[in-house]
């Protein structure tokens, strides 16, 4: 949505700000500069998300997210997948753009894509483009909320640097007892019996070619389980996981955003809005 736009419907239609809650606007002027400052600097988190799969040297799959999960992000990430502010996408998604490009930019994953490359025995064969891979959406989360947050922030109309493929891994089909379930807030409101449940169902949709390089796509990442359970059914597909991108991560523990971070139970849940 266009900045002129978002003003004439402010215009019109006014409403509390998104964040702070403060009246007039969707997004204040304050929040605004205040998410727009919190994105701007893509980080590597992976040493402070204990689940990350491993990559070929035994280190943690590479991890970058445009800002920490701590408020005014926190805030901002939630509204948008619980409470209908889908006008954060405009900047959201550019903020997750700047982390796929530093992902894909990043030496230590250009170094791991060689490294897969060879270790595949393909000296000398061209590798396949890279793609993006997002966490797929459940369909309860769907039918709550009717729609998916991460294929929202990717369906924004940006120049993406790789293709876009939701169709490589499949979301679980649900039971009667997730179907009947009450409704929660969030991924951070499911038990995490409910988050392994549902990551175990996941398939494989569609193959890739063999040793398509392939950064996961998640909005929020803290302990890491959600992408390791990702990688294993991208590299079923036939992908080859070389970096993960995500909007907001989890802060390290010595940084002061750790101790204000509300998402300590989990990751939180890439639920799906209709794009």
């Amino acid at each position: 949505m266009s900045s002129l736009l978002a003003d004439v419907i402010d215009l019109f239609l006014p409403a509390d700000c998104a964040v702070c809650a403060a009246p007039g606007r969707r997004l204040c002027p304050d929040c605004t500069a205040a998410l727009r400052h919190a994105l701007s600097t893509p980080v590597r988190i992976e040493e402070h998300a204990a689940a990350l799969p491993l990559v070929l040297t035994g280190a943690p799959l590479p991890t970058i997210v445009a800002g920490q999960y701590a408020a005014p992000l926190s805030t901002a990430v939630l509204a948008f997948k619980d409470h209908d502010a889908l006008h954060l996408r405009r900047l959201l998604a550019p903020g997750l753009l700047q982390a796929v490009h530093a992902a894909l930019d990043d030496p230590d994953v250009r170094a791991l894509w060689a490294a897969e490359h060879i270790a595949a025995g393909r000296l000398g064969e061209q590798a396949p483009p890279p793609v993006l891979v997002p966490v797929p959406g459940s369909l309860t989360g769907h039918l709550r909320r009717g729609c998916d947050p991460v294929a929202e922030l990717l369906a924004a109309p940006l120049p993406w640097p790789a293709a876009v493929r939701r169709d490589v891994v499949r979301p679980a089909l649900p039971g009667a007892a997730d179907l009947l379930a009450p409704a929660a807030a969030s991924h951070a409101g499911a038990t995490s019996v409910a988050r392994r449940r549902r990551r175990r169902g996941w398939r494989v949709g569609r193959r890739l070619a063999p040793g398509t390089p392939v950064v996961l796509v998640d909005d929020v990442v803290t302990t890491g389980a959600t992408l390791a359970a990702l990688a294993r059914q991208v590299r079923r597909a036939g992908g080859v996981p070389v970096a993960a991108a995500a909007v907001a991560g989890v802060a390290p523990p010595d940084s002061p955003s750790a101790e204000r971070s509300d998402e300590a139970d989990g990751e939180a849940d890439s639920v799906s809005c209709l794009t």
